[in-house]
């Protein structure tokens, strides 16, 4: 997630914030309690260590402050050796629930983008529940990156075959903005698939023939194609989506729900998180 953070930020000569937070154990209950997508807080497992260290008198301030000075270091060595381009970074160590600090500081420092790791695709019903970018994914009102484990990339060029769900609506437009922004550099192909129509979707035979025309006509630095595919659940057909058309990154826009209907009825990006092992990008739209 570091690596292709680094690499959009050089493109757009942005400058970028690595964030790590952490709860102390001592206002947590004794149950596993997930804290990111890849560290569970369980006394007996996981975070025997840190518990170990909290028992030796160190504080989990200074100890999420050292974990993040290694990570720093393990950065700057890369920069120095060429493997990460030379961005200018900072570092913040905050307390909190990591979703609620991560969508708080997107807020204040009005950020372009955010990029978190996630497990991907096959985890397990408790991960799936628990998962910090999901909660960001349906919450934060910057656009959210998502990057799995197994993606190995040099450079933006191997995220050039795009999968944009659209409803079709004016805020896909939107989204469709902020893609071009972010990526206008990359030679991408992007394939508009069509969401289940819902409320708000257009129900015009034409509607997708006019977004594509828009398309086109306005950003001509991606080429675009219309999927004649439609699913009634595109969760459940992701494999027949992603057989007919491979792709590097997924992408939509997300419209804000209140917490209530992020539990009962969560957002598209949230639910093709776990069935997407390529990266996802949630654009937050009005």
């Amino acid at each position: 997630a570091v690596e292709l953070a680094f690499r959009i930020a050089a493109v757009h000569k942005s400058p970028l914030t690595i964030i790590h937070s952490y709860i102390d154990p001592a206002f947590t209950s004794r149950s596993a309690m997930q804290l990111t997508d890849s560290l569970t807080f369980d006394p007996s497992v996981e975070a025997s260590d840190v518990v170990e260290r909290i028992e030796e008198g160190k504080s989990v301030c200074d100890i999420a402050m050292k974990q993040m000075e290694k990570f720093a270091a393990d950065v700057r060595e890369k920069i120095k050796n060429g493997v990460l381009p030379a961005v200018k970074f900072s570092t913040s160590v905050v307390e909190g629930l990591p979703e609620e600090v991560v969508s708080e500081f997107a807020e204040t420092h009005k950020a372009m983008l955010i990029v978190m790791g996630t497990r991907g695709a096959g985890s397990r019903d408790r991960e799936l529940l628990g998962s910090v970018t999901a909660e960001v994914l349906d919450a934060c009102k910057a656009p959210v990156l998502t990057v799995t484990p197994d993606l190995h990339t040099d450079s933006l060029d191997s995220l050039r075959r795009v999968l944009f769900f659209v409803s079709p609506t004016q805020s896909d437009i939107l989204a469709l903005d902020a893609l071009y922004r972010m990526f206008n550099s990359v030679s991408v192909e992007v394939t508009l698939v069509r969401l289940p129509r819902g409320r708000f979707s257009s129900s015009a035979p034409d509607a997708m023939a006019n977004l594509l025309a828009y398309c086109k006509d306005n950003y001509p630095a991606f080429r675009f194609e219309v999927s004649p595919l439609e699913f009634d659940n595109p969760v459940d057909d992701f494999n027949r989506i992603s057989g007919a058309h491979p792709a590097d990154l997924i992408a939509m826009g997300t419209k804000h729900k209140n917490i209530f209907s992020r539990l009962f009825n969560p957002t598209w990006a949230h639910r093709l998180l776990f069935h997407a092992n390529i990266p996802l990008m949630s654009i937050p739209v009005q």
